[in-house]
């Protein structure tokens, strides 16, 4: 397989990725490894613009590298050579979550069932509650939660959120947006999803699209269960 790794950056840049354990260790092209700086050059994937300006970087997920949990950053490459002041790209507060099963990266349906789910790659989600922020968080139905939902990794650097166009429940219906506000940096919105919006025991597949700044439409899906 090819074209694991995928990420938008402004086009004609030198991106890379590199790829960590669930412990911490980076993949140094031919094992895991306690991370070194001086052995920075061995930690990078070489990421390859689609066509000649397409803003899509892809890359290949090492077949060598065993069935399991992986993150995968990516970075732009500023100097002649991998550097540790070189920009992250895309979403710079969290890896992504990589589910390898030695061959192919599995879908988001093979994973185990979570509350919360990343669904589709760079699509990040977080429940919010009591000041608390967790990646899976199973609520009640008598609660009332917030989503937030980051699009970091749809866009140009430069580019933010100018509108957020609609949220829906699994069946299309939509959903109370009286809590969507915009965040500051305008790259993250967050919607509210009432007690009275949500049934017991039930999953929900959360969609949000929005418009970005440079008029791209972009949507990003993500599941909620309640508990019984």
């Amino acid at each position: 397989m090819a074209g694991e790794l995928q990420i938008r950056h402004s086009t004609g840049s030198t991106v890379y990725a590199q790829i960590r354990s669930s412990t911490g260790t980076i993949w140094n092209g031919t094992a895991f490894e306690a991370y070194l700086t001086a052995n920075i050059a061995t930690y990078s994937l070489a990421m390859v613009e689609q066509g000649t300006a397409s803003q899509i970087y892809i890359g290949t997920f090492p077949a060598t590298i065993s069935a399991g949990t992986y993150y995968a950053s990516f970075r732009a490459q500023a100097g002649g050579s991998p550097a540790e002041t070189d920009t992250f790209v895309g979403l710079t507060s969290r890896q992504t979550e990589i589910q390898w099963s030695g061959s192919v990266i599995l879908p988001r349906a093979a994973w185990a069932l979570v509350s919360v789910a990343d669904v589709g790659e760079g699509r990040e989600w977080a429940v919010e509650r009591d000041g608390r922020v967790a990646n899976t968080v199973t609520i009640a139905a008598t609660d009332s939660v917030t989503l937030s939902m980051n699009f970091d990794r749809f866009m140009n650097p430069e580019t933010s959120l100018s509108s957020a166009d609609s949220v829906a429940d699994q069946s299309g219906n939509a959903l109370s947006t009286s809590g969507l506000v915009l965040s500051g940096d305008k790259r993250k919105l967050y919607f509210d999803v009432a007690a009275a919006d949500l049934t017991a025991a039930t999953s929900y597949l959360m969609r949000c699209s929005a418009t970005t700044t440079d008029s791209q439409a972009i949507s990003a899906d993500g599941t909620l269960k309640t508990r019984a």
